[in-house]
């Protein structure tokens, strides 16, 4: 109906539109999600992983915002535990926060150099 329908998008003469706050991957990845419900998060790199994050955080869809978790809980290592552990405090993901925690504790002179 919104895009056939008598709304104004479906009046539009353009067949694009802009996407913010994200990359259109990231967008089309929880589109996907939306319509399938199912996400195999494990095929997109984790740049993608937490863009995808950032928008089931946004939109409310905890479900996928707890299996993107899950799977980065596994992805933990030296090079991005920082990265995950800033994104896990700004998303207030406290069992993904409490795993980067444990992970720093564990391997601190190394993410440290």
């Amino acid at each position: 109906v919104l895009l056939f329908g008598s709304f104004r998008e479906s009046q539009s003469a353009e067949d694009t539109f802009e996407i913010k706050d994200t990359t259109a991957l990231a967008f089309e990845a929880l589109l996907k999600y939306i319509y399938t419900g199912k996400l195999r998060i494990c095929s997109y790199s984790e740049t993608d992983a937490l863009d995808i994050l950032g928008l089931a955080h946004k939109y409310r869809f905890e479900l996928l915002e707890e299996s993107i978790s899950a799977y980065l809980k596994t992805s933990l290592t030296i090079e991005n535990v920082s990265l995950i552990y800033d994104v896990s405090l700004l998303y207030s993901l406290s069992a993904l926060t409490t795993i980067c925690q444990e992970f720093l504790d564990l391997n601190a002179e190394q993410v440290m150099k």
